[in-house]
């Protein structure tokens, strides 16, 4: 099942609205077809074609069923901390990582300190566990984090496996927690740019209008200060509109700064 539309070559109908998960669950089906994914092949990165794939945008993961693998005449071979996927003809081997309780299909070429890093970050308690629940859990608290991981809380989850509960929480911060509940100091506000009458005027031109005034005009022209004051004009044509400008300027108690 997969839920990346753009690895699948075709998506047709599929008779299967939904389908059950492992937690009973149902996720809805969009349509089944054919995939290709990227695996290590023998090794080395390649692509894997399947043609019976179904479209699950849902997911959270991609999933491959061993019992499908198995009908097909595929080999699984469990070994504790990883999995060997096997074709009919012996020719295409893909190899699979155990983390938790799930085995996720290798996709880049394993690096050789990665053994030794996995290790320490399993094994060994550390700022960094705390921090990674802290934010898979909306950011949760520290005391209510704490609360809950001793008291496994979590629903679904080994508490075991968080790694964190032993470890001194006293100097631990969260950058994005502190980001965000600094406060800023309001903006200044803004002096007015206008200090006296039509020192700044807003003008717009509007038309043409499909049916003309009485006086034959198709266009009106606005001239609106800070203040309020307004000045309506009208048009003609529009080559009029300077002309009209000019005798707002020029008309009695008008004093437009230039």
């Amino acid at each position: 099942m997969c839920n990346n539309e753009s690895f699948f070559e075709y998506i047709e109908p599929y008779n299967e609205k939904c389908v059950k998960l492992a937690d009973k669950s149902e996720a809805k089906v969009q349509g089944h077809g054919k995939t290709n994914f990227p695996a290590i092949v023998n090794g080395q990165r390649s692509y894997v074609h399947s043609n019976e794939t179904l479209h699950v945008p849902s997911l959270s993961y991609n999933l491959l069923s061993v019992a499908k693998l198995t009908n097909l005449g595929f080999t699984v071979h469990f070994n504790g901390q990883s999995a060997d996927i096997v074709n009919p003809l012996q020719d295409m081997k893909l190899k699979a990582d155990r983390v938790g309780d799930l085995y996720l299909l290798r996709t880049e070429k394993k690096k050789k300190n990665t053994a030794s890093t996995v290790s320490t970050s399993v094994d060994t308690p550390s700022h960094g566990d705390f921090q990674k629940w802290h934010a898979r859990l909306g950011h949760l608290n520290k005391i209510d984090m704490m609360n809950a991981i001793k008291n496994c809380s979590f629903e679904g989850l080994k508490c075991s496996n968080l790694k964190c509960s032993n470890i001194d929480i006293s100097n631990f911060d969260c950058e994005i927690c502190i980001k965000g509940k600094l406060t800023k100091s309001p903006f200044k506000n803004a002096h007015s740019r206008s200090n006296h009458e039509l020192k700044i005027l807003h003008t717009d031109l509007c038309g043409p209008m499909k049916v003309r005034s009485i006086g034959n005009a198709q266009y009106f022209i606005t001239f609106i200060d800070k203040t309020g004051w307004t000045e309506v004009r009208f048009l003609k044509n529009k080559s009029e509109a300077w002309e009209k400008f000019k005798e707002v300027k020029k008309s009695p108690g008008t004093a437009i700064w230039l």
